[in-house]
């Protein structure tokens, strides 16, 4: 499947990957998330906003990535468990630490709020689209809900 999707044949996949478990592993590097709202906008509510929607939408762009994780993780594989670990981590830094800056107390409750919340809809999605959970996503629709949905988590800074 892996050397279908990148046009390659499988002794070239093999070649790089001795193992299933070794292409497993390559996969889970952390994501590259580019550019995101709170390296280039001040420290608001809606900028926070624009950060969770950046980090789902980065998600929702590569299914297969979380398929392969969630199912690592319900197994209990380790490595899966380690990755779940680092990607709460980052959470924490990019979500969690602004909206604990942002909203003082609330602010960590907010963000574990907002997380259930987006956990939910990306689950819900890559698990009943698949492959067509990004194309899904890509829809104003679904895009403008997914907003109303976070925003609804984040109360006003008075």
């Amino acid at each position: 499947m892996v050397a279908r999707s990148l046009g390659l044949s499988d002794p070239a996949v093999h070649y790089h990957f001795p193992s299933k478990q070794a292409l497993y592993l390559a996969l889970l590097s952390q994501p590259d998330y580019g550019l995101l709202p709170l390296d280039q906008h001040p420290l608001t509510r809606e900028s926070v906003i624009d950060q969770m929607l950046h980090l789902a939408n980065w998600w929702l762009a590569h299914p297969g990535l979380g398929q392969i994780v969630v199912r690592g993780q319900l197994s209990s594989d380790e490595p899966s468990l380690q990755y779940l670990e680092v990607t709460d981590q980052r959470w924490e830094a990019l979500v969690c630490a602004p909206l604990i800056e942002l909203l003082g107390d609330r602010g960590r409750e907010t963000a574990d709020l907002a997380s259930d919340l987006l956990w939910g809809v990306y689950s819900d999605a890559i698990f009943a689209f698949g492959d067509g959970a990004r194309e899904v996503a890509e829809q104003a629709y679904f895009q403008d809900r997914l907003r109303q949905l976070v925003s609804l988590t984040i109360p006003e800074v008075p």
